[in-house]
């Protein structure tokens, strides 16, 4: 009896971790070599999209340190300049984090529809009037199928 009871628990879990990652379709991070974001630093990110009926959200995250100098961080992401708070007015860090890394995803395109099936190039390229950007650690994007909320 117990074993049938841990291998129903079991093939509940590897279920529900299934389901959740068919909701990514794209998860890349780069990493920003000892935390120094250069202005000629391009990052750049191919995503392959094979269904052009589903909805998709695009979502950016940064991972910095707590020694990050700034609120916010321009990215220019393709021909888009956004602005993105990584603390809030009192100096309090968003998003999530552990000791010294914070972790802030930021959607940047919600519920859109790719026009073709093919590769998608994304370039990030951090906007900040500083030449070197330092306390940036990595820079991900992921694309995953839309809730379909705004």
């Amino acid at each position: 009896m117990n074993k049938i009871i841990k291998y129903i628990s079991l093939s509940v879990i590897a279920v529900a971790m299934l389901s959740c990652s068919q909701k990514i379709a794209y998860s890349q991070y780069q990493t920003i070599a000892d935390s120094r974001w250069n202005d000629s630093d391009t990052l750049v990110y191919h995503v392959n999209i094979d269904d052009t009926t589903t909805a998709y959200d695009v979502i950016i995250d940064v991972r910095h340190t707590i020694n990050y100098q700034y609120q916010n961080l321009w990215l220019f992401v393709n021909s888009d300049t956004i602005d993105f708070y990584l603390a809030n007015s009192r100096g309090e860090w968003l998003g999530n984090g552990v000791g010294e890394l914070r972790e802030m995803p930021v959607l940047y395109k919600s519920n859109m529809r790719f026009d073709s099936c093919g590769v998608y190039d994304y370039k990030i390229v951090q906007a900040m009037r500083n030449k070197e950007l330092k306390g940036i650690k990595e820079v991900g994007l992921i694309v995953e199928k839309s809730s379909g909320k705004e």
